[in-house]
């Protein structure tokens, strides 16, 4: 009896060292793909912000592209803030910054609706400088997530 006892102790300390494991590549693998999302929203806002301060030509399908691409990737962000993979080394994402806190969530959703809405608004920009109120809309989005549940 004994040593169906050790035997199932060290079955589970070992089963959960493994389990352990594997949560901190899971973490570590939604850290990545947090990053990817991050970054993708940032490759396509950086030439909209460009057009806007005119560093670049005004180019409306390209304004379009990117403000589609940037409403497609929002709509992937959630899910890159799964429970365990925030507070922790190598991210700045803040302890709350999880999928499963209702705030911040909220927050996430915000984000959805502001770049759906600058997709759906570039259709109708006809200058550079139209592009302000669309920026805007999204950035205050960024911004209040990223005040609350980001590390400065």
């Amino acid at each position: 009896m004994r040593n169906w006892v050790k035997t199932a102790a060290v079955g589970l300390v070992g089963a959960s060292l493994l389990a352990g494991s594997a949560f901190a590549q899971d973490a570590t693998k939604a850290i990545g793909y947090r990053q990817g999302v991050m970054k993708g929203l940032s490759w396509h806002i950086g030439p909209i912000a460009a057009m806007a301060k005119g560093d670049i030509p005004f180019d409306k399908a390209a304004l379009q592209h990117h403000a589609d691409a940037l409403a497609a990737l929002a709509t992937l962000s959630l899910d890159a803030f799964p429970d365990g993979a925030a507070g922790i080394e190598g991210t700045k994402a803040l302890e709350g910054a999880v999928s499963s806190n209702p705030e911040f969530a909220a927050r996430d959703r915000q984000l959805v609706i502001a770049t759906s809405a600058a997709a759906a608004g570039a259709a109708s920009v006809a200058e550079a400088g139209d592009i302000v109120p669309l920026l805007t809309l999204v950035g205050g989005a960024c911004q209040a997530c990223h005040e609350k549940f980001r590390a400065k």
